[in-house]
């Protein structure tokens, strides 16, 4: 369904389930300036394309200049019970 936000003008889709299926989530890493000047980097924002991701940028940073944007890939983490890795991350020799 794509309806028109009436205080940007702008189109914006709602995704909804159908059928239990939902559209993956991809997570956008931006590198921005903002309209008085300030870069601000690793900015991260979730979205179904860089489309929307980019949509949602825009509401938080109006006139901004997006300067990167690169596809983040989540890396598994463990648990957070695995202490000897994290002894191992504090000392810093990693048996891996």
């Amino acid at each position: 369904m794509i309806s028109i936000n009436p205080l940007y003008g702008a189109a914006t889709a709602t995704v909804r389930a159908v059928s239990g299926y939902t559209l993956p989530m991809k997570k956008f890493g931006f590198r921005i300036q903002t309209h008085a000047g300030m870069t601000v980097d690793n900015l991260m924002i979730q979205g179904i394309d860089q489309a929307q991701a980019e949509a949602k940028l825009r509401q938080m940073y109006h006139r901004c200049t997006i300067l990167e944007c690169k596809v983040v890939d989540d890396l598994p983490r463990g648990d957070g019970t695995d202490l000897e890795g994290a002894i191992s991350l504090i000392v810093g020799h990693d048996k891996r």
